[in-house]
């Protein structure tokens, strides 16, 4: 009886194995020194304090609802942290964001084709 309850529940993004639910999509975490960076679907941190500007670029082959989060570092040292598209995405037009003030964060969804969307 349980495993027919959580068969009839799983869908989009859930899947019933052995009776037991889980999420087809895990966050990544991923903390992200002073460097340029690839980023993958998850929160994306800042650990040390910028000696450039730095660029992040979100993914190159999203699906629609991936969800990328950034978060800058604890001291920008006076530079900037640019996040910028890849291919023909686009971020609500534009083809990167540049934050500027320490902790600056930004949520970025990938809403449909070639758009992320930012919250």
């Amino acid at each position: 009886f349980n495993s027919d309850l959580v068969t009839a529940m799983a869908g989009d993004g859930l899947t019933a194995t052995n009776g037991v639910l889980s999420t087809d999509a895990a966050t990544t975490i991923q903390g992200i020194g002073d460097t340029n960076y690839t980023m993958t679907e998850g929160l994306m941190y800042g650990t040390n304090t910028l000696t450039a500007n730095r660029t992040w670029l979100l993914p190159a082959s999203p699906t629609a609802g991936d969800m990328v989060r950034v978060k800058g570092p604890p001291n920008f040292g006076g530079f900037q942290l640019i996040v910028q598209k890849q291919g023909s995405h686009s971020i609500d037009g534009a083809s990167s964001i540049t934050l500027l003030s320490n902790h600056a964060s930004v949520t970025l969804i990938y809403a449909a084709a070639n758009l992320w969307k930012v919250f």
